[in-house]
């Protein structure tokens, strides 16, 4: 039997997913405002149709917004990775300053 979606390789995803301005096909999918499985069989079909629904669908209908959407997630997802790792490095880089605060003291 075939299976109910099709298998996309990862570099086709990351392509179409460019194509929507967002970086993966999960959410190319909610920018488009259909479910991952309908957008994997849209986007994979060479149907003028199919492809046309999801040309439509990019440009309509809030997709600007979800886009945004996407974007304010993603960023706070690496803005919190990001000062968890600047903390770390701060936190790191006060412990050597302090220790040659000490080292110069005892001079």
């Amino acid at each position: 039997p075939w299976p109910e979606t099709p298998v996309l390789l990862p570099e086709d995803e990351r392509k179409i997913a460019r194509m929507y301005g967002v970086g993966s096909i999960e959410d190319a999918a909610y920018v488009s405002g259909k479910s991952v499985p309908a957008f994997r069989r849209l986007s994979s079909s060479s149907s003028v149709l199919d492809q046309r629904a999801l040309l439509d669908a990019a440009f309509t209908g809030g997709a600007a917004e979800r886009v945004m959407e996407v974007a304010r997630r993603r960023s706070s997802i690496k803005s919190t990775r990001s000062s968890e790792l600047s903390t770390s490095e701060i936190s790191s880089a006060l412990r050597r300053r302090s220790s040659m605060v000490a080292d110069d003291e005892c001079y």
